[in-house]
């Protein structure tokens, strides 16, 4: 078949979802040979600015003029899921008409299938593969960032269709394939459960790490939390922490933050002063991927207390260089992380802070490092796409069956 691989705009200030689909799409590069299909990405993005990162070497580029019809990431750029949501007007060709622009030129090159890397997608009558990363706007809708009424009402105008009508639902674990069971009834034979895979981090040299160090006036040993300032990120219970760390046991330990703020910096910083931790507390911003690296070698551990699941990156990204982790009980977490990684309740600070000072132990922080590797290597990008790839071979002889007029 000929396969669309569909890639968002998302830059490296998008977190994540930046890291994500590069990743997959590293994979798909490097393993497109072993397979009998044909693969083109489907982009809004310019030429350059993917080859600059030498993301379409081996596979044809494909550009679609028209900005994005549907979004269920928002563009970081952007505020309100429905500035992507709305339909763009655009002129049909003769031959297209009443199509998307998303269509009119997948069907031009022939494309029979498209893969949405990524929860960003378009609606479209071409068969393809979902990918769902959370649903938290219906597990969670109090969280402002996914459940104020034009974002809650955007996502449910369009996920639900898209979702259902979908050949395939890639789900992240078990977690995330009950939540599509839940809440829009997906048959159960067309989830996918698939891992995030573990991202491929810059290797930095010592000497690097230590110069990394001294641009930003750190010490190793610090706690490290990188993640956008949205409020489910919980950067608050992890400063709440400190101050128990620092009142109840005498531990004054600095804690670093990174991240893009998505609106909640200035109330962070505010509680920072509040609670008496300031001289402990680094906001960095946003840093490069060498930078990034150096500060999970450096630092004493990731604590990441996220209230989001089912799967999140960081604690990969930790696990694949030698950081422990502490990260939130919530659902799927046990799956994602098995017993590499101490789990805490992410609105008690009190046991947040009983596992950092537990890792002051350096038996314990071992032991965790020791698991958090074995665990990273469980979750390979090629293992992921070459699980996609077996889907396509299962589709092929579906799509076979009916031509380009319809």
């Amino acid at each position: 078949m000929k396969v669309g691989l569909y890639l968002h705009n998302y830059t490296p200030v998008s977190g994540g979802a930046y890291t994500f689909q590069l990743e997959i799409l590293k994979a798909i590069s490097e393993l497109s040979q072993r397979s009998a299909h044909q693969f083109f990405l489907l982009t809004h993005s310019h030429e350059a600015t993917l080859r600059q990162h030498d993301l379409s070497h081996q596979l044809q580029l494909i550009q679609i003029e028209q900005p994005p019809t549907y979004s269920d990431v928002p563009d970081p750029h952007q505020k309100g899921w429905l500035k992507l949501g709305r339909k763009q007007a655009v002129p049909a060709e003769p031959e297209y008409h009443g199509l998307s622009t998303f269509d009119q030129t997948a069907r031009k090159h022939g494309i029979e299938f498209v893969w949405f890397l990524t929860p960003a997608y378009e609606l479209t009558d071409i068969p393809y593969i979902a990918t769902v990363w959370d649903l938290q706007h219906r597990l969670q809708p109090w969280f402002p960032e996914v459940g104020n009424l034009v974002e809650w009402n955007g996502r449910e105008s369009y996920i639900p269709v898209y979702l259902r009508r979908a050949a395939y639902v890639i789900a992240p674990n078990e977690a995330g394939r009950d939540e599509l069971l839940l809440f829009y009834q997906i048959p159960k034979d067309r989830i996918i459960c698939l891992p995030h895979p573990t991202p491929r981090l810059l290797s930095v040299t010592a000497e690097d790490e230590q110069k990394i160090l001294t641009k930003y006036d750190l010490k190793p040993g610090f706690l490290f939390y990188p993640a956008q300032y949205w409020p489910h990120k919980n950067h608050a219970n992890l400063l709440y922490a400190l101050k128990i760390l620092k009142e109840a046991h005498h531990l004054a330990l600095p804690a670093v933050f990174v991240g893009s703020d998505k609106g909640n910096i200035d109330y962070l910083k505010k509680l920072v002063v509040e609670l008496d931790v300031e001289s402990q507390v680094h906001f960095l911003g946003f840093v490069s991927e060498a930078e990034m690296t150096a500060l999970y070698k450096s630092a004493l551990a990731l604590v990441y207390l996220s209230f989001f699941g089912p799967e999140n990156l960081p604690p990969l990204e930790a696990f694949s260089v030698g950081c422990p982790v502490i990260a939130s009980r919530v659902s799927g977490a046990s799956e994602q992380l098995g017993d590499a990684a101490l789990l805490v309740s992410p609105t008690d600070a009190d046991e947040i802070a009983l596992a950092i000072k537990s890792l002051l132990d350096d038996g314990k922080r071992q032991s965790l490092i020791t698991r958090g590797f074995g665990q990273a290597k469980k979750m390979s990008s090629s293992n992921y796409v070459s699980r996609v790839f077996a889907l396509l071979d299962e589709f092929q002889f579906i799509r076979r069956t009916w031509g380009s007029s319809y």
